[in-house]
C-alpha cells in the first residue's frame, strides 16, 4: 500500500506530513536492507556487494533525513507553541 502524502500549503500542518513521509520511506529502506541481508550471498556473488553498499548508504541517509525532520518538527512546535508564539514576527509569511 502506498500512502498519498499531500501538502496543504500551510507550513505548520505540512511539517507532520513530511515527517510521516520520511518515516514511511525510512521503514521501506530498512525493510529492503533486511531482505537483502537475508537473501544476498556476497561471498558467492561479489557483484552484489556494490548494490548492498548502496542500500546501506541509503539507509544511513534516511536515518539522517529522519533526524532532520525530527529537529524540524521540534523547532516548529517551539515556534508555534513556545514563549515567543504570540509575536507577529515569529510567523512565517508575516513580514509586512
Amino acid at each position: 500500500m502506498i500512502n498519498n502524502f499531500k501538502l496543504t500549503g500551510e507550513i505548520h500542518a505540512d511539517i507532520p506530513t513530511v515527517c510521516e513521509a520520511i518515516e514511511y520511506a525510512k521503514a521501506l529502506v530498512d525493510g529492503l536492507v533486511e531482505e537483502a541481508t537475508g537473501k544476498m550471498n556476497i561471498k558467492e556473488h561479489p557483484r552484489n556487494t556494490a548494490v548492498f553498499v548502496d542500500m546501506l548508504e541509503l539507509q544511513n541517509r534516511m536515518a539522517q533525513a529522519k533526524s532532520c525532520t525530527d529537529h524540524l518538527a521540534w523547532d516548529e512546535k517551539r515556534r508555534f507553541y513556545g514563549p515567543l508564539a504570540d509575536r507577529d514576527d515569529m510567523f512565517i509569511g508575516k513580514y509586512d
